[in-house]
This record gives C-alpha cells, structure tokens and sequence, in this order.
C-alpha cells in the first residue's frame, strides 16, 4: 500500500515582510538592500544565525543555497547587495535583498509542512520584537508582490507523480487543485516533461485565510493528486508489472555502469529510481534516492570536485558522485 511520504517528497515555506520606512525595491536599490541587511542582522546575527553576503561568495556558493532552497533563485544572480542569514541550528534560512525586504524560508521532508511554516514563523516572531513590518489593519502584511499580501506565506508539498505525466494526466491535476483555489507548480521543466516529475502543490494567494488554514488547503490538494497517482501505479502493476520493472532496472543499471550522465538525464533516472524504491522493485530506499538531492546539482558538484567542471566534465562527476553516494563506490580513473 502506498503512503503519503512515498509520494510527497518534501514540504517548503516561503513567509515574506518589508519594512514600512523603506522603499520596496531592494533588488535594484543596494542602498535600501544595505539598510535591510543592517537591520535584519542587527537582531538575528549572533542569535541563533551566521550573516554571509553573496558578494563575498564565490558564484557556485551561492547557486548552491538556491539549490537548496535557503534563498531565492533568482537572488543568486539578479539582486544588487543580497545576503543570508543561515542557522546555526534549525531548518530557517533568512535571505534578504530581493523582491522583498525579508525571505524567511524553511524546507522539511515529506508532508511536515505545519513544521516548516512553524520554522518561519518562530524566526518572524524573534524578529518582531525588535523590528516593525510594513501592516495593514484590512490587508494583512503588505508586500511588493500582490499575490504575497496578506499572511505573505507561500506554501507547498512537492509531489513525485511520475505515472500521471506518461499517462499526460498532469492537465486533469492542475485543474482539480485551480477549483480548490490552489497552483500546480512544475518544479522546472525539462522540454514538455517536468523536472523529476516533481510538481509543487502550493496557494495561490496568501490573503483571506491563515496561514493553518492555508497549509489545510494544500494538504487537502496533495492528498488529491497522491490518490491519482495511486490509482496509476496500482494498474501499472497490475497491467504490465514485468514492464515497469524492466524500466526501472534498466535506470539503476545506468547508476552502477554509465560513464556519463547528464543533468537531464539524472532526472530521468532519479524518478524511475524513486518509483522503483516506492514500490519495492529496485533494492533501494525512498530515503537512499531523496538524499541524491542537491547534491547532483551543478553548483554542489563543483564545489564537491572543487573544480569549475563544465561539459563531459561536469557529466563525468555527476556520474560518478551519483554511484558513491547510492552505492559507496567511489570512482578513480573511470574504472569500477
């Protein structure tokens, strides 16, 4: 029997503020990104959190925490003077520089998503009592973006839906959670196939409800999709069992025996492997196949080879650093 953390891969929040007194545009503004670097720091820094500024990151520094999720992606490369306030413990991350003054992001595994607006939440209340965020009595928290008015929390569960994307089901989905008042989200796209046949479940606005009530909506949302998927998966292995298992053989060959992968490939592979593992006919865990990520993506490889790889060499070192964390094999001079 399926459960819900074999489909939902992991639970993100996004909770964003800005201060009253200075203008809404710090990712063109260094001045303003300056002044909310100062402030936000003057209460978090030594308490609990580290302040880094991207400036004085290498490139790949910083695309690796957008890869994984501790500030935006788009701050990485677009924003004048962004920073970062990371944990010493805990799961909240605070980026600071872009869109909005303030980004309080949180990541878990599986469905915990409650625990993860939580980590927000308990980082917007340290801050709150020493800073005052820009509130309106009849509009909530007031944002640069409307869609963030209000509670300003973006909420999601990512789910692996791998059987409603070759079924071309993903449309029927997307409609089912748009008449719940929610957004199916690919998380990137590889040509007309989601990335990993991921798909985010998340609101669509973040005012008129709380932010309990929102993260009831999206699990009500997830659960949705994870019973079409069920469904799929159920008569996938009742259909043609000896079929599906050839493919997802044939992708765990690709991770002991392949030379060369590149990152579309990987997703490819890393979905077939997550299925397999789910439904117990590849001999790895649905946690084994989760931990891959990010560590497969282009700026942890580099940082991990502690070269800048590009082409065939970056392709080589993701293959290889795929087979040592899966398998414990490390490779030397591309022989097993």
């Amino acid at each position: 029997m399926m459960r819900e953390e074999d489909v939902i891969v992991g639970a993100t929040a996004v909770l964003t503020r800005n201060y009253a007194d200075l203008p809404f545009d710090a990712v063109s503004n260094a001045e303003t990104a300056g002044r909310v670097i100062s402030r936000t720091a003057g209460v978090l820094h030594g308490n609990g959190f580290t302040l880094h500024l991207l400036r004085e990151m290498t490139a790949d520094n910083g695309r690796a925490l957008a890869e994984k999720g501790q500030i935006p992606a788009e701050m990485a490369g677009a924003a004048k003077n962004p920073a970062v306030l990371l944990p010493l413990e805990g799961n909240a991350s605070v980026a600071l520089g872009g869109s909005e003054h303030v980004f309080i992001m949180a990541r878990r595994h599986g469905s915990a998503l409650p625990e993860a607006v939580a980590d927000c939440l308990a980082v917007e209340d340290q801050l709150s009592r020493r800073v005052s965020f820009a509130f309106d009595g009849q509009m909530g928290y007031l944002q640069a973006s409307a869609e963030m008015l209000g509670t300003g929390l973006r909420a999601a569960l990512v789910v692996h839906v791998p059987l409603l994307v070759r079924a071309n089901r993903l449309p029927e989905a997307l409609r089912a959670l748009e008449e719940m008042g929610l957004r199916g989200r690919f998380c990137g796209m590889m040509g007309k196939r989601p990335r990993g046949d991921l798909l985010a479940v998340e609101n669509r606005c973040a005012i008129g409800r709380t932010e309990q009530e929102i993260c009831q909506l999206i699990q009500r949302g997830a659960e949705k999709v994870l019973c079409m998927e069920a469904g799929m998966r159920q008569q996938a292995a009742e259909a043609n069992s000896l079929r599906l298992t050839d493919r997802l053989c044939r992708a765990q060959g690709l991770t002991r025996s392949a030379r060369l992968i590149s990152e579309i490939e990987f997703w490819c592979i890393w979905s077939d492997l997550r299925l397999g593992a789910q439904m117990e006919l590849l001999p790895l865990t649905v946690g084994q196949v989760d931990a891959l990520l990010p560590e497969m993506m282009d700026a942890h490889l580099r940082n991990y080879a502690e070269e800048p790889l590009a082409g065939e060499a970056m392709d080589e070192c993701r293959c290889n650093r795929l087979r040592e964390l899966l398998y414990d094999i490390p490779m030397e001079n591309g022989a097993l």
